[in-house]
């Protein structure tokens, strides 16, 4: 059984990352392995349609982001937030590799046995919405309580009705010191209210979710036009 989940990790992941962590798996304890593989199934076939690609956090360039303290990070990916269901919000401009942290810490977590979900924000939304509509929300909400993290990416890029800014609020409102929820957000605490409208709604919902959050901040230059310049630079 191992074996056949593993093959299909490897086939639904297809990138080099994925082919690192699919060797990396057959060192691990028999015990273990399917569990692992697993988890690592079940969120990379549901992430593939919300990331472009799945990074590990070996890969991240803490050098370009001077402020961000890299031990923090690393002793985060140990997962003790996830046994706290504590949240960590990633906030930043875009660009900064807010995303790939939360991949990395994803990827971390499923390696410890964790059962792992990734949603982008506004995919989200959509799937909350079709869920009440189809009379099925209290389902939804309950597998989500069956997760022992979500990650929440690219919260703030699209303003919400106020239903969804509702069902999002129930949603992690639902996850609340239950199940450990990372964000991630280009939008700074005082301006959440452009994407949920109401002032008394934001408030009640950054006060769940800043309660015992681990909060990083992304300060610096976007990688993407850094890369952009350099490619500029040496066709010139």
């Amino acid at each position: 059984m191992g074996k056949n989940i593993k093959y299909g990790y490897t086939k639904i992941v297809n990138l080099d990352a994925g082919k690192r962590l699919a060797d990396n798996l057959s060192n691990l304890y028999n015990n273990d392995l399917n569990v692992i593989v697993y988890n690592f199934v079940d969120m990379l076939s549901h992430a593939r349609t919300e990331m472009e690609v799945l990074k590990e956090l070996a890969d991240f360039d803490f050098s370009a982001i001077p402020q961000l303290n890299k031990q923090r990070v690393l002793d985060l990916a140990r997962g003790e937030y996830i046994n706290k269901a504590e949240p960590i919000i990633l906030v930043g401009q875009p660009g900064l590799g807010k995303s790939h942290v939360a991949s990395g810490l994803a990827l971390a977590a499923c390696r410890q046995c964790h059962r792992v979900r990734f949603y982008n924000a506004a995919a989200l939304v959509n799937e909350l919405s079709l869920a009440r509509e189809q009379q099925r929300l209290p389902k939804f909400l309950a597998t989500a309580l069956r997760q022992q993290l979500i990650v929440l990416d690219e919260l703030g890029f699209i303003p919400f009705s106020t239903t969804d800014a509702q069902l999002m609020f129930q949603f992690c409102s639902t996850l609340h010191e239950r199940v450990a929820l990372i964000i991630t957000t280009n939008l700074k605490f005082a301006d959440w209210t452009q994407v949920f409208g109401s002032e008394q709604l934001t408030a009640a919902l950054l006060d769940r979710l800043t309660f015992k959050a681990h909060i990083l901040e992304f300060i610096g230059e976007s990688f993407r036009f850094r890369q952009r310049m350099q490619q500029q630079d040496q066709s010139a």
